[in-house]
């Protein structure tokens, strides 16, 4: 039976992080990472039938194409993609530049990349922290989109606190993993 890949297949280091985690720890980070791909794909499902939806509207009776359909489709776009910005964190799939990290020793290695999680960690928070402080003055405000539906903005706005928080927490996790990884390659030596 094949093995199923783990959360951060796509580096050594990474894998080696995984596997010294505690294994609670690694069910629950799976368990988090399957409902977000289960959340994902239901927004990228209904943005796709809202599509289609148009698609056939405009070809059969295109004076009753819904006006609110680009709107929605925007809405769930952008939910599902800063959702699953926190599974591209967990999983180490972010561009990066590792000409220069690809040479050092695997402990510097696990070294830069703590200090690249805790930059992350920190910047994810700020955003967090700032994309909470618009959604609740479009909360506050009332604001609502200028179309017809007039959908509430805060809850489009929301999508960046809620997505970055994500991100923050699992900056966090793959720091302290990374830790539990070098704390065991130094036992190891």
């Amino acid at each position: 039976m094949e093995k199923a890949p783990t959360l951060t297949e796509f580096s050594q280091f990474s894998e080696q992080r995984s596997q010294a985690a505690p294994t609670g720890l690694a069910r629950m980070l799976q368990f988090w990472s399957s409902i977000e791909n289960v959340v994902v794909g239901l927004l990228a499902a209904a943005a796709l039938c809202v599509v289609i939806y148009t698609i056939g509207v405009r070809l059969v009776a295109p004076s009753l194409t819904p006006s609110w359909s680009d709107e929605i489709t925007v809405y769930l776009v952008i939910w599902a993609t800063f959702i699953a910005c926190s599974s591209v964190t967990a999983e180490n799939r972010h561009v990066r530049a590792d000409l220069v990290t690809s040479q050092l020793s695997p402990r510097n290695r696990a070294v830069l990349e703590c200090i690249s999680n805790i930059a992350g960690a920190i910047f994810t928070a700020i955003m967090c922290w700032y994309g909470y402080e618009v959604a609740r003055d479009a909360y506050e405000f009332g604001d609502l989109s200028t179309t017809t539906l007039r959908f509430p903005m805060w809850i489009y706005y929301a999508s960046l606190p809620v997505g970055t928080a994500l991100m923050s927490i699992r900056y966090l996790l793959l720091t302290y993993m990374a830790i539990i990884g070098l704390r065991a390659a130094d036992r190891n030596l």
